[in-house]
């Protein structure tokens, strides 16, 4: 059978403001609110106290034993206050927070009141039945921007806001506790005045209700108003932390409801809030499917007024990819077999590539369109991604996957901006990230030269690449390849625009890290399929610099720090590592 629990967080979330609260002196339990059993033994004590007398750790037998009866929380209050105005001054202390009290977190708003409020401010609760005087609840609401329409009185509930027009009602039908009308006593709790019995009466016909923390024996008037209604449009939710009382047995029984044990009032809403926020997300459609987003991000790039747009576009999406590559998803620790860690590796790229399909599109159609006002966006959400560490500790293939996504990213963004020739967003994408280090920040693209080889080793591994001299590589053209079917539609010119982005990263690890580090570079596909000669792209790129010397565009962008003699030189260092890397034995 389904838990209750579940059946209640469908019922809020499919119909938002139909389940009404009925909230007893339970709720405030946790935020050091005393319940009236609790007041009425404290009461007892300073009673004894003041006759000179020691009621031990028995106050309700001492009591009993020296007035002959039961202690009565109505009729206590009423022995000792004979006054609604000095019932109220009596209890303000139970209510109000000292300094001390306040300090420690005490008589203030508790988790349950803070996600009732969080539940009214997405408008799943608009109504509100409380026994309770203090304003917690109230507080709690406040605190989320919601101003609710407070009736304790008959006087406001003549006059109140229409229930349905209403953002919250809170209905306190005992009163509130810095109002002097407040019920306590028997006759007090015996009946209701007119127009908040004919409020309670539309409400337990027209809403669901849940109930929590309310024994049902001392508010007569509010059980029978419970009673007298007859059509129960909606199940009725009931919680029980400990046995009912015979009462709420008896109410229980005269209508359709459904049991749910729990713990605590703060345990049960905060469930139950995290449950409809559950449902509500997997109801909700993703704002950023790729197409959508892919096409929202095109609207926003054309108007130089919305970069605003574009940067939280591009933002939350990152912050969603954030989240789900993190280590709690991906842990290092994960071990087996080889044949198992295999599958294992597997399985983590077609996860990492499937949760940054979305922002490789994004990067992709930013990088071809935009201009030099959003290259800081771009350069952002690398540094985000990259900068996503773990412990460091666990399996060495894990560690060296964990900046798979940035790779699939600078990969998406850097061939946009090749295949438009947006050569300036190219030099951001490749100069500009910034990841952390021990040992102080490094140029990310230093980092992923580094562990490039690392990859391209751990690549040979997959069932599909075994034996293949640069599979990783061959992956991320694979993975790319849909991204940037819209920028570069044909085949052929879409390995070529793979092989110059690599290439100008390998000049570029260059300029950075220096000529003798060359040989680290494995960005670099060398595409030659026949013999050992140079590849196209590097002499395409050898005649454009003999053509245009510093008119070169990727020079004369800025992605190369070098004089364009110093350039040449590197350019040498690079293509003599790619030869022998080309003919390395496989």
């Amino acid at each position: 059978m389904i838990d209750p629990m579940i059946s209640l967080a469908f019922a809020v979330h499919s119909r938002p403001g139909v389940y009404a609260l009925l909230l007893g002196s339970g709720v405030s339990r946790s935020a050091g609110i005393p319940t009236g059993w609790e007041v009425t033994l404290n009461l007892i004590h300073k009673v004894a106290a003041l006759s000179e007398e020691n009621c031990g750790e028995d106050p309700e037998g001492w009591f009993a034993e020296k007035y002959d009866q039961q202690p009565d929380y109505s009729r206590l209050l009423e022995e000792l206050a004979k006054t609604p105005t000095a019932r109220q001054e009596l209890l303000r202390a139970y209510f109000e927070p000292t300094d001390e009290e306040r300090e420690e977190g005490r008589k203030l708003p508790s988790p349950a009141h803070r996600a009732i409020a969080g539940l009214i401010a997405q408008d799943k609760i608009r109504v509100v039945i409380t026994t309770n005087f203090d304003r917690l609840l109230e507080t709690a609401l406040k605190e989320v921007g919601v101003e609710p329409v407070v009736i304790s009185t008959a006087d406001q509930a003549a006059g109140a806001t229409p229930l349905t027009h209403a953002p919250c009602t809170i209905l306190k039908v005992n009163g509130d506790y810095l109002d002097a009308r407040i019920r306590n006593t028997p006759d007090e709790l015996a009946s209701y005045e007119p127009s908040i019995e004919a409020m309670l009466d539309r409400i337990f016909d027209e809403f669901g209700l849940i109930v929590c923390g309310w024994s049902a024996d001392w508010d007569l008037a509010l059980r029978s108003a419970l009673e007298r209604c007859t059509s129960r449009r909606y199940t009725t939710y009931w919680t029980q932390k400990d046995a009912f009382t015979e009462t709420a047995q008896r109410l229980i029984s005269q209508e359709p409801c459904e049991i749910i044990t729990i713990e605590d009032a703060d345990s049960f809403f905060v469930d139950l809030k995290e449950k409809v926020d559950a449902l509500e997300r997997i109801a909700r459609p993703h704002p950023l499917s790729k197409r959508m987003a892919v096409a929202s991000l095109k609207r926003c790039l054309q108007d130089p007024n919305r970069i605003i747009e574009v940067h939280e576009l591009i933002s939350a999406e990152t912050e969603r990819v954030c989240s789900e590559i993190g280590e709690d998803r991906f842990p290092f620790q994960r071990k087996g077999t080889k044949d198992e860690l295999r599958g294992q590796l597997q399985e983590r790229m077609e996860r990492y590539e499937a949760i940054t399909e979305t922002l490789c599109a994004l990067l992709a159609t930013g990088c071809y369109w935009g201009d030099k006002k959003h290259e800081r966006i771009w350069v952002d959400c690398l540094n985000r991604v990259a900068n996503l560490r773990g412990e460091g500790a666990g399996i060495l293939w894990w560690i060296q996957m964990r900046l798979y996504p940035t790779v699939l990213l600078l990969h998406a963004g850097g061939m946009a901006a090749v295949a438009a020739e947006n050569y300036a967003t190219l030099r951001a994408l490749l100069c500009a990230p910034i990841i952390a280090a021990s040992d102080g920040n490094k140029a990310l693209l230093y980092e992923l030269i580094l562990q490039h080889s690392h990859w391209e080793v751990l690549a040979q591994e997959l069932p599909e690449k075994n034996r293949r001299r640069v599979p990783l590589s061959e992956r991320l053209e694979e993975v790319l390849r849909e991204p940037l079917r819209e920028y570069v539609p044909d085949d052929t010119m879409f390995r070529q625009v793979f092989d110059r982005f690599c290439y100008l990263l390998a000049l570029a690890y260059g300029d950075i890290a220096g000529e003798t580090q060359m040989g680290l570079s494995e960005m670099f596909i060398y595409r030659n399929r026949i013999g050992r000669t140079p590849c196209r792209v590097a002499q395409e790129t050898e005649e454009e610099l003999q053509r245009l010397g510093e008119n070169w565009p990727p020079f004369k962008a800025g992605l190369f720090q070098r004089s364009l003699s110093e350039l040449k030189s590197l350019k040498q260092q690079c293509d003599k590592a790619f030869r022998e890397r080309a003919n390395r034995p496989f």
